[in-house]
């Protein structure tokens, strides 16, 4: 996450000015799983400051396997 900008602590409040309050998992899932190139505007609350992070998504996504 930090490398897309998003720090511990932040939290996300809308997608593409989409509440995530309003959306449902899945929807959210879908946002995420977009083609290759896609951007996604993030307003996030970073320690009660509203701030938009545009992400490009990649493919594919770094995973680590933990065990």
């Amino acid at each position: 996450c930090d490398v897309a900008g998003l720090l511990k602590g932040d939290r996300i409040l809308r997608i593409n000015r989409k509440k995530l309050s309003e959306m449902t998992l899945q929807e959210i899932n879908e946002m995420l799983k977009e083609n290759d190139g896609t951007k996604l505007l993030f307003t996030i609350d970073r320690k009660s400051v509203e701030k938009k992070l545009t992400l490009i998504l990649t493919d594919p996504i770094p995973y680590v396997d933990e065990d």
